[in-house]
C-alpha cells in the first residue's frame, strides 16, 4: 500500500478497468465509499508485516484518514493509466464490503513495465484469493492491453506466502532489487487462461 505521488507519476498504459471476476471474488475499482473497508482490513495486526516501505508511524497505527489518502492516491494514479481494483467475495454482491486491493503502478525501479501489486485482510489469507485476483488482471491485461507484453512484481524476501502467490499467477524469478526486495516478471506468453472473465454490466 506505497503511498504514490501522482503528480510524478508517468501516464500509465491502460485505460479503465472493466469490472471483473473470479470463481470467489468481484473485482472493482476502490471509490471513497470503501475507506472505511479499508481501514478495517488494513489496520488488522499483520497486515503491514512485510510492507516496510510504508512509513513506520503509518505501520504502527494506522488511522480512517490513511485508509483515505490511500484509496485517494489509488484514485489519481487510475487516471494516470494505472487501474486499482477492490477485491469483494463474490456470495456478498457488487455492494459488497473489500477485503483487498490489487493494482497496478509504475515500478519501483524506474523501468518501463507496470508493476503489480496487492494487498488482503489477513482473515483471508492462505485461502488462494490473490492468486485468484492476480490471475483475472492479469488475463484483462492479455485481452483489452496485449501491447502490455510484461508485467513485474516485487515482495520482501521473508514473505513465503506472496512469493507463492506470484510463482501460481505465472511470474517466473528476475533478480533481487537494490532494496532487498525479491523481483518477479510475468509476460503475455506464460499467462495460463484461468477461469476468469468480465463481469456481467
Amino acid at each position: 500500500m506505497a503511498r504514490d505521488s501522482t503528480p510524478a507519476s508517468p501516464l500509465g498504459p491502460f485505460g479503465a478497468p472493466d469490472p471483473l471476476e473470479t470463481e470467489r471474488l468481484l473485482l472493482r475499482p476502490l471509490t471513497s465509499a470503501d475507506v472505511p473497508a479499508v481501514f478495517a482490513y488494513a489496520s488488522r495486526p499483520g497486515f503491514f508485516l512485510y510492507l516496510d516501505h510504508v512509513p513506520l508511524a503509518e505501520r504502527q497505527s494506522y488511522q480512517p484518514e490513511h485508509a483515505a489518502s490511500h484509496v485517494a492516491a489509488l484514485q489519481e494514479l487510475a487516471a494516470r493509466g494505472w487501474p486499482q481494483w477492490g477485491l469483494i467475495p463474490r456470495q456478498a454482491g457488487p455492494r459488497g464490503q473489500p477485503i483487498g486491493a490489487i493494482r497496478f503502478h509504475p515500478a519501483h525501479d524506474g523501468g518501463s513495465d507496470p508493476e503489480l501489486g496487492y494487498g488482503l485482510h489477513p482473515a483471508w489469507w492462505g485461502e488462494g484469493l490473490a492468486t485468484e485476483a492476480a490471475g483475472a488482471v492479469l488475463a484483462w491485461t492479455q485481452r483489452t492491453h496485449p501491447e502490455v507484453r510484461r508485467v513485474v512484481a516485487r515482495c520482501h524476501p521473508a514473505n513465503a506466502a506472496s512469493r507463492a502467490v506470484l510463482l501460481k499467477a505465472g511470474f517466473l524469478p528476475a533478480q533481487t532489487d537494490p532494496r532487498g526486495r525479491l523481483a518477479f516478471c510475468w509476460t503475455a506468453p506464460n499467462l495460463n487462461p484461468a477461469a476468469t472473465s468480465p463481469a456481467s454490466t
